[in-house]
């Protein structure tokens, strides 16, 4: 495969879901060594849990299984990585500055919200 048109395909589809997962390895990384890996991985759970997410709707539409009953179930479960950002200001121990890569999250939030709603109902350009 051409490593332009791969870099294009991932740039154009999966970037923002490849992001949100850097964003949780952020986190993760961030967070105090004093912490106990559970308190550390739930802080940094949100970005892991949008490409989830984002994978879960390839699935979907992979074993054609896409229709448009998944629109509603699928925007419900967006509340699991909003509730995972609230977790992680609470959760979150290390340099505040960290908290800053939550605006580019909830964009990738937002993209995930839309692409893979366009994806688990079949509507694919």
């Amino acid at each position: 495969m051409d490593l332009d048109i791969f870099w294009r395909w991932l740039r154009d589809f999966h970037l923002p879901a490849f992001g949100a997962a850097l964003i949780s390895v952020a986190y993760f990384l961030s967070s105090a060594p004093t912490q106990s890996f559970v308190r550390r991985a739930l802080a940094s759970a949100h970005g892991i849990v949008i490409a989830l997410l984002y994978l879960v709707a390839w699935m979907v539409y992979l074993t054609h299984h896409a229709n448009d009953t998944w629109a509603r179930p699928f925007a419900g479960l967006m509340l699991i990585p909003i509730g995972l950002i609230v977790t992680a200001f609470i959760v979150f121990r290390g340099r505040m500055m960290v908290h800053l890569l939550q605006l580019p999250l909830l964009l990738c939030l937002l993209w995930v919200w839309l692409r893979g709603t366009v994806i688990v109902t079949g509507f694919l350009f």
